[in-house]
């Protein structure tokens, strides 16, 4: 396997493609990444990510080795609000996560889309959005080309069943669980299970800043895969997979996913770890001695993937970006660790006037964040909701961040340092409560 340790741009499947410096105008399949809706005085936008592929480079019978020759290319869409409601229906944005739209693009005169092709990020392409077409409203043509595309991307079809995954190798690892480990990724999730010595035994997301917040991600950063470590995904969104997608060091390890709709580009990794025989899907919690894989019941992204309950000496949640009124089995739990949902934001905090936060044990208990400094999203800092999390009784104490280094989840740490002495890896500590 050739390790990878310092890819800035040339993603792993990048090979040696050129980037276009511009778009030419066309129609894509475009799967919804993301939709962020922002509030001005023209009557507000929204802002699509959008993951696409070429109409006219699909056929009706194109293989799956095919597709993963095709661009990683994401859109950056500012759309106006009377665009979107037009094509789409006055509707739930938060809906349309995950799902799959017909967008023409036209060439336009002024400051034009930003793309993301193959990890290289692109400021203008000089083209914008023309029409956003739902798919119920295909041709026949566009039907045949949409369904071969999908019933590619099935990760069902991809992925062995989890009952297939090594659970008993997985419970002799945990036997040495010791700590979490929290990593300085930028806006985005790269966390660790791991042993006393910090080599991480399980990870959990493989993530970072990417597309318009890649400058919050490190210059460096090199994982450890000494121990040949699980990764446990929560969910499929790009910032819990940048990582991954900028190297091909977690390629070899064996992986874990939910059952979710993914868009070209998570495909692509996807086929990566299916050919290596490493990838597994989980559609139900799953126990495993000390640590909860739980599976969480909403329906959009965020919230439907998996989040992690460890319960050994101390009481831990990783809740990736799930609400956590979407995360079972947390009903009176008092924690003494947390990892703040969703990068610092504020989403669903508050639900029906009610905080919705787990409650710390005591004001030693230990609360982090994992954002970008200078992140694009006007609330992902915990200066923003710090006040709601202390009505939980968290963050009284102390509270850490990781654009102040990577965290320990432990008191006052001894070893902060990886046996490697950061020689081979990123991944030495710098905070700890």
């Amino acid at each position: 396997m050739v390790v990878v340790r310092n890819p800035v741009t040339k993603y792993f499947f990048a090979q040696e493609r050129e980037t276009p410096g511009q778009l030419e105008p066309t129609t894509y399949f475009s799967f919804i990444e993301k939709i962020e809706e922002v509030f001005d005085s023209t009557g507000g936008h929204f802002i699509f990510y959008l993951d696409c592929v070429e109409i006219k480079k699909i056929k009706s019978d194109t293989t799956p080795e095919e597709f993963i020759l095709l661009p990683s290319q994401i859109l950056f869409c500012k759309i106006p609000r009377s665009k979107v409601f037009q094509s789409l229906g006055d509707v739930s944005t938060e809906s349309f996560d995950g799902t799959w739209v017909k967008v023409a693009t036209k060439r336009s005169s002024a400051i034009g889309i930003s793309c993301q092709i193959d990890g290289v990020y692109l400021e203008n392409s000089r083209i914008e959005v023309n029409t956003i077409t739902p798919i119920n409203e295909l041709n026949p043509e566009e039907i045949e080309k949409y369904r071969n595309l999908i019933n590619s991307f099935n990760l069902e079809d991809l992925s062995e069943d989890a009952r297939a995954y090594d659970w008993g190798e997985l419970e002799q690892r945990l036997n040495q669980f010791h700590h979490v480990g929290i990593y300085n990724v930028g806006q985005g999730n790269l966390t660790a299970l791991c042993y006393e010595n910090n080599l991480p035994l399980i990870y959990f997301d493989m993530g970072g800043g990417f597309g318009a917040n890649k400058h919050t991600y490190p210059n460096r950063l090199s994982i450890c895969v000494t121990g040949q470590p699980s990764v446990l995904l929560s969910h499929w969104h790009l910032d819990h997979i940048e990582t991954a997608l900028r190297s091909n060091q977690s390629h070899n390890l064996k992986w874990v996913v939910p059952l979710q709709p993914i868009g070209l580009t998570h495909f692509i990794l996807a086929y990566q770890l299916n050919q290596l025989g490493n990838l597994f899907s989980l559609d139900t919690t799953q126990i495993i001695a000390g640590l909860s894989i739980l599976k969480c019941t909403g329906q959009v992204k965020n919230d439907s993937g998996l989040a992690l309950l460890i319960d050994f000496e101390k009481r831990i949640l990783l809740p990736g970006d799930s609400s956590y009124r979407r995360i079972p089995n947390l009903a009176g739990l008092q924690l003494d660790g947390l990892l703040a949902s969703h990068h610092a934001s504020n989403r669903e905090l508050i639900h029906n006037g009610i905080n919705a936060i787990p409650l710390a044990n005591n004001d030693e208990s230990m609360l982090a964040f994992s954002y970008g400094q200078g992140n694009t999203y006007p609330n992902h800092n915990p200066l923003h909701i710090i006040a709601t999390y202390r009505q939980r009784n968290w963050g009284n104490n102390l509270y850490l961040e990781t654009p102040n280094g990577n965290i320990i989840m432990e008191m006052n740490a001894p070893n902060l340092n990886v046996p490697c002495q950061g020689n081979m890896c990123d991944l030495a500590l710098q905070q700890h409560f």
